[in-house]
């Protein structure tokens, strides 16, 4: 709730305008503010110059999200009465709330200017420099928070949070259970304690802090999602999927991204469209694009919308009668569903998973050029050591090329570079550019790195979408995954239900030493394979 101060206004004189204000201020402390925001109006129509009456009006006004207007009242206090605090504090709000980060900080330091051993708003100042990415900044601000209050269980969290991102998991979850036994019904405590302990790699003790975090706040967005990706990550596909569902109140996925058709629950709908929509990653899009075979049989048309990078490999598919560009306006249809549900809607279990594999096509010519080009002795073994840098868990996922300088000297084996994009520049650093074939320049989109992996005899990589182009291929495919991986590859295990032709190589400690040992040792044996086939 914004702060507003019941008071007398500065005409105290007026009867008629106390007659206004007061009732304001009680349906305010009561949490009426459709009604103390009405009293407020009235009262600033009676005394429209008054500091004090904008001020209550703006803060009925924030907590009614009319924020627009709640900010040109705390602008009018502002401009009367330039150091009032609680006006700097709430317009700081208020551009926050409206995702105006840096608008929002140089009010909070106007107030801090004013008060400095203000907690709550060296707290708030933090969370806004989150919001900017200037995590140090936000740091010092929640320590500066806990050096005014040391029981401050908010700032503890928020501190925790920033030591998390730099995966100092002990202290980050000493400084939630910290806040929790001050407040052990902060429901964002739980949901934090819950997210370091899943990066640290204990997983049932996240999804046990999930549960206590919504038992608390039942409609705690983020902590369903957690709990959902968390149940998937333990094989809990049913409920997994279910809970899943609350991605589309959290981060940047607000709402469901087309609102004027319906959503498709399952239920046949022959001689209609259905739209299937790429919601994340391109390789959730190659990952889930299985389902289509199941959905087919229940529409009349089925259309795609993806990443243009898909839409050649993509288009492939018999199974869809159209496909488009994220680019391109939305499609007609009858009905839409975000390609992540469909496993919610269609019942899917760990043990049914579809994975009739291979199930992408790829074009015959390109496949033909690059079984060509690729040509030679020895095992062709392509690399991918970096995924997407926008991924919320790309620093744990992705390496350095160097890391894998142990492998490049394998005998018998040719590397081959499927690496795209700003790390593919690692290639060119001596000594690697002599081991390895960059074919990265001729791979235009995902059609055409289809057509390359299918050339080869092997692909190591670190979780992208390549190797799920690869899985999809039934191409044997190493995987390497960091201690925190994605849910999709489950826990301890070393193979997949989604692509039979993997083997999961998994951290252990948060060293890549151990995986690439074991990739090294499996890559000789395979190696030596190989050469013994081609001597027989």
């Amino acid at each position: 709730m914004m702060e507003v101060q019941a008071g007398s206004a500065e005409r105290r004189g007026a009867v008629e305008l106390d007659a206004q204000l007061a009732p304001g201020y009680a349906h305010y402390r009561a949490g009426r503010f459709e009604e103390a925001a009405a009293s407020f109006a009235r009262a600033l129509a009676l005394a429209p110059q008054d500091p004090a009456v904008h001020h209550a009006f703006g803060a009925a006004l924030g907590n009614l999200s009319r924020l627009d207007e709640a900010e040109i009242c705390f602008r009018r206090v502002l401009a009367a009465r330039p150091r009032a605090i609680d006006a700097l504090v709430n317009l700081g709000h208020v551009l926050r709330r409206q995702d105006r980060f840096g608008e929002a900080a140089s009010f909070f330091v106007r107030a801090l200017a004013v008060n400095p051993r203000r907690a709550d708003i060296h707290n708030v100042l933090g969370v806004v420099f989150s919001n900017l990415s200037r995590h140090i900044e936000a740091e010092t601000c929640f320590r500066r928070a806990l050096d005014i209050d040391a029981n401050y269980a908010e700032a503890l969290t928020n501190l925790g949070v920033k030591l998390r991102l730099r995966d100092q998991f002990s202290q980050a979850e000493a400084l939630h259970r910290r806040a929790l036994g001050i407040n052990g019904e902060f429901a964002d405590a739980w949901w934090h304690l819950g997210v370091t302990l899943r990066e640290a790699g204990r997983l049932s003790e996240a999804v046990e802090c999930y549960r206590r975090a919504i038992a608390l706040a039942p409609d705690h967005r983020d902590a369903n999602l957690s709990l959902g990706l968390g149940l998937l990550a333990q094989g809990d596909i049913p409920a997994g999927s279910n809970a899943y569902e609350a991605r589309w109140g959290t981060g940047t996925n607000r709402k469901y991204p087309l609102i004027d058709r319906p959503l498709w629950d399952g239920s046949p709908m022959h001689g209609r469209t259905l739209l299937l929509f790429a919601e994340q990653g391109l390789g959730d899009v190659i990952q889930f694009a299985r389902f289509a075979n199941q959905v087919r049989p229940l529409v009349g048309r089925l259309v795609l919308r993806c990443q243009k990078s898909l839409c050649r490999l993509m288009a492939r598919l018999p199974v869809f009668d159209a496909v488009f560009s994220d680019a391109d306006p939305v499609p007609s249809s009858d009905a839409f569903i975000p390609m992540m549900s469909l496993m919610r809607v269609l019942g899917t279990t760990l043990e049914t998973v579809p994975a009739d594999i291979p199930y992408l096509a790829i074009d015959s010519e390109r496949a033909r050029h690059y079984a060509a080009r690729l040509a030679g002795d020895g095992l062709k073994a392509g690399i991918v050591w970096a995924g997407n840098p926008n991924h919320a868990g790309d620093r744990h996922r992705s390496i350095q090329l160097s890391v894998l300088s142990p492998l490049l000297d394998v005998p018998g084996v040719r590397f081959f570079s499927l690496q795209v994009g700003p790390r593919a520049g690692e290639l060119h650093q001596r000594p690697f550019v002599r081991r390895v074939v960059d074919l990265a320049p001729g791979l235009v989109d995902f059609a055409e790195t289809a057509a390359a992996v299918s050339a080869l005899d092997l692909v190591i990589s670190v979780d992208t979408a390549v190797a799920h182009i690869a899985g999809a291929l039934g191409l044997p495919t190493w995987i390497m995954l960091p201690v925190n991986a994605d849910w999709r590859w489950l826990r301890e295990r070393r193979d997949s239900p989604w692509y039979p032709s993997m083997r999961l190589y998994r951290q252990e400690n948060f060293t890549w030493d151990p995986v690439i040992a074991a990739l090294r040792r499996d890559l000789l044996a395979r190696s030596h394979l190989s050469a013994s086939a081609r001597e027989c």
